[in-house]
């Protein structure tokens, strides 16, 4: 666990959301007036926004008429916030302000975000570890394109409830109406946004019991079917899996690299992929 501590305090963007509110001010790249007023009217806002409020209301009021008009109409007036954005997905530098320990709700700061062209003003709200347990689960997935889908579906729905409903009656049911299965449809470690959404919005609602049974229809291109799921249990936390992952990936090619500079190597990609995802 010392390991993985340290290097989330190495790494650790790709394992933090943040919450906060932007606005931006562009400028035009190498023209150092466009710049000065952007940057001068950035300073100004920030100076203004000395609650949430202020900030929502300067925000609204930044926005030309007719854009207004189009939030209202789409149901936006609250635009310029932000929620659940990974911090590998800001620029490096609000990042890092929005993650110091330092930082506090309601925290202004303009920051140049010179890749962009413009000054942003960021309003701090939070910022929270991936934490979230990754899912194990199992499934039976009866493909659209078979005839009688929903009848199937349903049919295995059927056997699933006049059954004992243990996993290994699920795993039975795999095996007869997915009989290439080798795992008995078991998935490890599922993460967010890794499932189509319809199974994922399922499989991490709160209150989701080991035993949990449903079936889901999806439309997802490329999984468009029947997708019973049987919910096995809870991982560990997102973060600590994938930075586990990740460790194991780092000393998997250091030693790799060690011996290549040995001994004449071939590198065995199916071998690697399941190392990997131990």
């Amino acid at each position: 666990d010392d390991e993985i501590t340290t290097y989330l305090n190495d790494n650790p963007y790709a394992y933090y959301e943040l919450n906060y509110r932007s606005v931006s001010y562009s400028y035009t790249a190498d023209d150092e007036e466009s710049k000065t007023e952007a940057k001068s009217n950035a300073d100004k806002f920030a100076a203004n926004a000395t609650s949430e409020q202020a900030y929502i209301d300067l925000a609204w009021a930044n926005l030309a008429e007719e854009t207004q008009t189009q939030y209202e109409e789409d149901g936006n007036t609250d635009y310029s916030l932000r929620t659940g954005i990974s911090a590998s997905s800001v620029p490096e530098a609000a990042a890092d302000w929005m993650l110091s320990s330092e930082r506090t709700e309601g925290d202004v700061t303009v920051i140049d975000n010179s890749d962009a062209n413009n000054y942003t003003i960021y309003y701090f709200v939070s910022s929270a570890l991936k934490d979230y347990k990754v899912v194990n689960l199992r499934e039976i997935y009866i493909a659209d394109t078979e005839d009688d889908a929903e009848s199937i579906a349903a049919e295995i729905m059927e056997k699933w409830e006049s059954s004992s409903k243990t996993e290994d009656d699920f795993i039975a049911l795999v095996s007869e109406y997915n009989p290439d299965s080798l795992t008995g449809g078991l998935y490890e470690n599922v993460t967010a946004d890794y499932m189509p959404e319809a199974i994922d919005s399922w499989i991490f609602e709160d209150g989701r019991a080991p035993g949990d049974v449903s079936s889901i229809h999806d439309d997802t291109e490329g999984s468009e079917g029947y997708h019973i799921v049987y919910y096995v249990s809870q991982g560990e936390e997102y973060w600590k899996y994938a930075i586990r992952n990740s460790l194991i990936s780092q000393k998997y090619n250091e030693q790799y690299t060690s011996m290549a500079g040995n001994y004449e190597t071939t590198q065995n990609d199916n071998v690697v992929s399941r190392v990997i995802g131990i």
